[in-house]
């Protein structure tokens, strides 16, 4: 179901300050990503405690989560959500480049 309340979502106590990011928290949906239904509230920290950079393709239908996100998120941090991945072969050399000088197992 599409938009559902997710499950075991902790609401806090009643009248306690919320972050205003957990707004959504409790919405459920499928993740195209992971191929499985996930809370809002993983989509919006999976990254260092940033969103996917899916959150507003997959969030759009449910509620405004354009203007969730600017409301929520520095300028700063939204471009490092939204920056375009690196190519492979880059991703690759960085990770060689990562473990040059580590002892060889085996």
């Amino acid at each position: 179901m599409v938009g559902k309340p997710a499950e075991g979502i902790d609401r806090g106590a009643p009248g306690a300050p919320r972050d205003p990011r957990a707004r959504h928290d409790g919405l459920e949906r499928h993740c195209r990503k992971l191929g499985h239904p996930v809370a809002f509230r993983y989509c919006r920290s999976v990254a260092e405690e940033l969103p996917c950079a899916m959150v507003a393709d997959c969030w759009y239908e449910i509620f405004d989560v354009a203007l969730h996100l600017r409301a929520c998120y520095s300028p700063e941090e939204l471009a490092r959500v939204f920056r375009p991945p690196r190519d492979k072969v880059n991703q690759i050399l960085d990770i060689l480049a990562s473990i040059r000088g580590r002892p060889v197992k085996g």
